[in-house]
């Protein structure tokens, strides 16, 4: 079966399922909650090293901000909440 992705002049596009980090699902299963995953877009960035989820997902699962950074992007520095479990 082949897939096929549209590339657009933002990039290569594909459909997403965003949820909890493997060991978060794997506690809140244990607890019998079945969270629901958040469907969403994402754009491959080969160029990238990390990967980014929009605020309003993070938000929806309840992800807490744990510090915040800077980062460079192509306009120059700038600074990011970083999320996730401490």
């Amino acid at each position: 079966m082949a897939l096929n992705f549209p590339i657009t002049s933002d990039g290569l596009i594909v459909d997403v399922l965003v949820n909890h980090e493997a060991t978060v699902l794997i506690q809140l299963w244990q607890q019998g909650i079945q969270p629901i995953p958040t469907q969403g877009r994402a754009i491959i960035d080969t160029g990238s090293d990390i990967s980014a989820v929009s605020l309003p997902i993070l938000q929806q699962l309840g992800v807490p901000a744990v510090f915040q950074t800077m980062t460079q992007g192509i306009g120059g520095a700038f600074g990011v909440s970083l999320y996730g479990r401490a």
